[in-house]
């Protein structure tokens, strides 16, 4: 089952939480006197409601708003086992510009016919390499990475106050319907917005399933060369 399925699910059947969380670096804060009530039908969870004790009501998230969340975190997540695969991916290739370059090759000092093939720049040193020849990277280590990796992509999919700094993230920003709507809490990380959807894997204890996906976000998967990846212990491509 998807982590949509099964936090929809459980938020959708508690009907309202008192705990709401933001995020404080990379631990969750929890925000005393504020509440989130939802509301369903047929079965399909259909808004969310951040207020205070007082009924000050300070953000609502909509259905579209619900299904445009897991769509661009989850959905843009490959599995563990086939994040290399994310080189087929046209969102991928957009955020990277993948795209046809002159290749040059020249054998026993014998120049070839000149190549256009799809070509990737690896993001350390710059060269130019062939798609194929691309290894991918993770930007945070797989094994104690996996906060920092959803922090990334709730700030490259805009719920949080401040806007994204890498290239990736801000290509993706753009593209998101949350990027205007940065009010949060003082002093905080998050949203408004971000704090209801982080509030709703929080407390469906699915944090730490979350942040494990968010690994292998398309945001936190970058070209390297294999000269650069060293995790691949290779030297030229």
């Amino acid at each position: 089952m998807s982590l949509a399925l099964e936090v929809n699910g459980f938020i959708r059947n508690s009907r309202k939480t008192s705990s709401v969380y933001d995020l404080n670096g990379l631990f969750p804060t929890m925000r005393s006197g504020m509440n989130i009530e939802t509301t369903a039908a047929s079965g399909m969870l259909t808004s969310l409601t951040l207020y205070d004790d007082r009924g000050q009501i300070y953000e609502t998230a909509i259905e579209s708003d619900i299904a445009a969340f897991w769509q661009l975190t989850e959905g843009l997540c490959t599995a563990r086992t086939t994040y290399r695969a994310i080189k087929a991916n046209a969102d991928w290739q957009g955020v990277h510009a993948v795209g046809q370059r002159a290749i040059f090759y020249e054998i026993n000092g014998g120049a070839l016919p000149v190549v256009q093939p799809a070509t990737v720049v690896c993001k350390r040193c710059n060269v130019v390499m062939t798609l194929e020849a691309a290894t991918i990277d993770h930007r945070h280590p797989q094994s104690g990475g996996e906060r920092q990796a959803a922090r990334r992509v709730f700030r490259a999919v805009g719920l949080t106050q401040q806007h994204a700094r890498h290239p990736a993230g801000r290509i993706i920003e753009e593209r998101s319907p949350f990027k205007d709507r940065r009010a949060g809490f003082p002093g905080g990380s998050l949203s408004y917005l971000g704090v209801i959807f982080f509030t709703c894997i929080k407390i469906a204890n699915k944090y730490e399933a979350f942040a494990a996906a968010c690994i292998h976000h398309l945001v936190n998967l970058e070209p390297l060369c294999f000269r650069c990846n060293s995790s691949k212990g290779a030297w030229g491509y």
